[in-house]
């Protein structure tokens, strides 16, 4: 189950504020921890520029998904990403998350600059 609270904290600048984002989950109708009591796994779209704010959302999510797979969505690049250095610290902080994966949102469709981006900040994090 992918919640879109993330998303729409963060997706136009990055800059997310406020309670974690699965607080406003109920407003599109998302009970994160039932969803998790029924055995899916939780998606969490991470979409900030700042790591300490990725960490909030991602223990937030983390408290509500309790034993069930959590899985962190982050973006390579703008708003949320500048530099290799700023996405190995996020890396880092969903491993630290207990984060089950981490997926890169939009591999597809991302400039090759971030790509180069996304192998930077690999080599760094599991240094």
């Amino acid at each position: 189950m992918l919640d879109a609270s993330g998303a729409i904290k963060g997706y136009a600048d990055g800059r997310p504020a406020g309670d974690p984002a699965p607080a406003i989950a109920w407003r599109q109708g998302v009970d994160v921890a039932a969803c998790a009591r029924s055995g899916a796994a939780i998606g969490a779209i991470a979409y900030a520029a700042d790591p300490a704010r990725v960490a909030l959302d991602l223990a937030a999510y983390r408290a509500l998904a309790r034993a069930a797979p959590l899985v962190a969505a982050l973006r390579p690049g703008p708003p949320d990403c500048d530099s290799a250095a700023n996405l190995a610290a996020k890396l880092r902080t969903a491993r630290d998350a207990d984060v089950d994966r981490v997926d890169i949102y939009h591999y597809g469709l991302a400039p090759l600059s971030a790509l180069d981006r996304v192998r930077e900040a690999l080599e760094l994090a599991c240094r």
